[in-house]
């Protein structure tokens, strides 16, 4: 089994050379593509030092979802997956993937454990990843994007990724293979680092994040799980700090309360798109 790697990249200089090495010492070949939108931070001078060991292109794009679609295009392996410029692998990770998939050959999503490391690549904690379950995955994302790998039959089978996407394509594409029927395993090991700093959308664009999940949950599911209303509520709350949020969610209990009736009300407008996507916009 051959694996393909592509690495979406936009001004992650600082990142992008321990990304690379991380990918290129890998004690198994891998195809790597790295996709750099005309960074202006020297990326495209670091990427020329590994000319012949990687595949690179620089040019403007879409988007995150558009350059890894353009690698996707490209790619030619059994297994595929994509890296951020600022994340890693860790070593062997790949050894683990080849060794998991050839005792379970069925498998078409896998996922593992994955480290939070800052700036200085100095590990701060663990993603908080956990055993494949469908039911709990509509209401909040376990999976670590760089710890995740997918096969070429379930590609073949759901296509790219959603290029209208910014911040939360991952929770969308695993979202569509569970839907199809895809089967998911979970390796209890680590397999990559995952950089937490402010800058990351995860930290910067909390507030569009949930705009998306809560599109694509309408789109996908026909309903928003009162999970991520709840959470939406705890970012109004303690990141926002709205002084609405504050006066309707003084206890737990109002938040479950508001959470459950959310979930009731997302499936009687899922449908209304004309309603939904302009309401989003005012309120998240």
């Amino acid at each position: 089994m051959n694996v393909s790697i592509i690495v979406p990249s936009y001004n992650q200089g600082p990142y992008i050379r321990e990304c690379i090495e991380s990918l290129i010492r890998q004690p198994i070949k891998i195809e790597i593509f790295v996709f750099d939108s005309d960074s202006s931070d020297g990326t495209a001078e670091i990427l020329k030092d590994y000319v012949g060991e990687i595949d690179f292109f620089i040019e403007k794009d879409l988007g995150q979802p558009h350059a890894i679609n353009k690698g996707l295009k490209k790619a030619r392996g059994d297994i595929l997956g994509y890296l951020n410029s600022d994340d890693k692998l860790v070593p062997d990770s790949i050894g683990k993937v080849l060794d998991f998939w050839t005792e379970y050959p069925d498998t078409d999503l896998l996922y593992g454990k994955s480290y939070y490391i800052d700036e200085h690549s100095r590990v701060i904690g663990d993603y908080r990843t956990r055993n494949w379950d469908q039911a709990a995955f509509k209401g909040e994302c376990f999976l670590c994007q760089p710890s995740c790998f997918w096969s070429r039959r379930i590609f073949n089978r759901i296509g790219f990724f959603d290029e209208r996407l910014d911040c939360s394509l991952d929770y969308d594409y695993w979202l569509r293979i569970a839907k199809s029927g895809g089967v998911i395993k979970y390796l209890d090991e680590y397999l990559s680092c995952s950089r937490d700093y402010p800058e990351t959308k995860t930290r910067s664009r909390r507030g569009e994040i949930f705009r998306e999940i809560f599109e694509l949950s309408l789109r996908r599911l026909g309903y928003i799980d009162r999970s991520w209303i709840e959470q939406w509520f705890d970012y109004l709350n303690h990141e926002k700090k709205s002084s609405i949020a504050r006066a309707f969610l003084s206890d737990s209990s109002a938040k479950i309360r508001l959470g459950k009736w959310g979930e009731y009300f997302s499936h009687a407008i899922s449908k209304d798109t004309c309603l939904v996507e302009p309401m989003f916009d005012r309120v998240l």
